[in-house]
């Protein structure tokens, strides 16, 4: 079993205006562009420990212990990367329980008035070991493109990815 992932990437060329081989050619550039990124710790992992295949994997064990998948991903351009988006998985217990009926926040996940998560409140250390929320807030949106629902993005350059899986009180999509 291996954990490296490999992108396929189909763009439309029409909705692009690209021809069938413009399109096939930034393809392959997004494809290796990818797998630049993916394999190499120091560049998708913001601790520089895994790479993205090895996180996808930490991920999907998670999912199978406790439902949840809840990863941040901050841009951190070191001087000695590529690329300055990272990951940061994080336990899910990091995010919170609470529940604020008038906020529409429902267990740790604010809501619109539809019932899609539109922000977090995550807990985080601070230096003296206590916890303290924050709220991150912001469209569903990621670079110009609406994206599933079960990715929520932040301000500050700060972003949550939350998979939850079968817990209509943790309002996933």
């Amino acid at each position: 079993m291996t954990t490296d992932m490999q992108l396929k990437a189909l763009p439309e060329n029409e909705t692009f205006g690209m021809t069938p081989a413009q399109a096939s050619d930034w393809a392959k550039t997004v494809e290796r562009r990818f797998e630049l990124w993916a394999r190499n710790a120091q560049e998708c992992d913001i601790q520089g420990l895994r790479t993205f295949g090895q996180m996808q994997a930490a991920a999907f064990r998670s999912w199978l212990i406790t439902g949840e998948i809840l990863a941040e991903l901050p841009w951190r351009k070191r001087p000695w990367n590529r690329y300055g988006t990272k990951v940061r998985q994080l336990p899910p217990q990091r995010l919170s329980r609470k529940t604020e009926s008038m906020k529409r926040l429902i267990n740790g996940v604010y809501t619109d008035a539809d019932g899609m998560p539109v922000g977090y409140r995550a807990i985080r250390k601070d230096l003296f070991r206590h916890d303290v929320e924050y709220d991150l807030r912001a469209p569903i949106v990621w670079s110009g493109l609406i994206v599933s629902a079960s990715w929520a993005f932040g301000p500050l350059e700060r972003y949550f990815l939350v998979l939850v899986a079968d817990s209509p009180r943790r309002c996933a999509a």
